[in-house]
Parts: C-alpha cells; sequence; structure tokens
C-alpha cells in the first residue's frame, strides 16, 4: 500500500498528497524529534533551552491567574519523558506522558496499516475509550493539582 492517497485523506507536501496514516508516522516522528531538541538546563530541570538558548517558558494563564492551566508541565514531560526519566515526566504532567504514548503507538500503528497490517472491525472504539481515559486523566490531573494534591515538582 502507497502513503499516497485521495485528495481528501491528508495534507499536502511539496506537491504530494499524504494519506492520513503518512501524516501520523510523521507526526510521531516530529513529536518525538521535538521533544528530544529541547533540553534541560544542567541543574534545573525546571528550565529549558533548544541549541543552547534558554527557553522563557510563562503559561500565560499561570501568570494571569496564579493557577496552573490544564497543561502546565506538559512541555517538561515530554522531554523528561523522551530522556527516559518516566518518574520525573510524570511527576510534571501524567496526560503529557500519556499523550506522548498515544501519538508514538499511533504512528507505529499507522505504520503497520500503510505496510499492510489490518485490524479488527470494532477497533475505534478502543481508540475512543482511550481518548476518553485520556481527558479524564488530563483534566483530573488538573483537578488534583488546583487542589494542592498533586503539585508540580
Amino acid at each position: 500500500m502507497s502513503v499516497l492517497g485521495p485528495a481528501s485523506s491528508g495534507g499536502v507536501v511539496r506537491g504530494v498528497r499524504l494519506s492520513f496514516g503518512a501524516l501520523s508516522v510523521l507526526a510521531a516522528i516530529g513529536a518525538v524529534v521535538a521533544a528530544a531538541l529541547v533540553q534541560p538546563v544542567p541543574g534545573d530541570p525546571d528550565h529549558l533551552m533548544v541549541f543552547g538558548r534558554q527557553i522563557q517558558h510563562v503559561c500565560p494563564i499561570l501568570a494571569s491567574t496564579g493557577s496552573p492551566c490544564a497543561s502546565c508541565g506538559m512541555t517538561r514531560a515530554w522531554v523528561w519523558a523522551v530522556r527516559g526519566d518516566l518518574a520525573l515526566a510524570l511527576r510534571y504532567n501524567a496526560a503529557g506522558v500519556a499523550l506522548l504514548a498515544a501519538i508514538v503507538a499511533n504512528g507505529a500503528l499507522r505504520g503497520w496499516l500503510l505496510n499492510g497490517g489490518s485490524l479488527p472491525r470494532r477497533a475505534w472504539a478502543g481508540a475512543v475509550l482511550g481518548a476518553a481515559a485520556w481527558v479524564v486523566l488530563w483534566l483530573g490531573g488538573w483537578g488534583l493539582r488546583l487542589a494542592g494534591l498533586y503539585p508540580m515538582p
């Protein structure tokens, strides 16, 4: 099976139409590469840098309200997850770790399907349940953080 698909199935990259599966594989690779390019500042896991320059990351919601948003810590969770420190990644944002894992798993699955693999007819039900579980984890973690029960490291 080709990565090329009908015009309605994906985006255009230099005049070539890519299928949703091919775009999913590229998104998974891009997510991991982007997270790997962002480095923690040596000795300071709360601050990040790209190509040796420190990133000034301030959540606008945190800055304006003093309370973290539901996604606070997600970038740092991805950065530490791709480095293998899952304990620290989960402390920053457990939903971020789950989202990165889902993106990578989706990319791997789509790559397998592009190479002739197949899924059971009702496989979409698992995806729907997984998405619902992620939303519960994301909002639940935010609620716990607002209640002071799941503080940032």
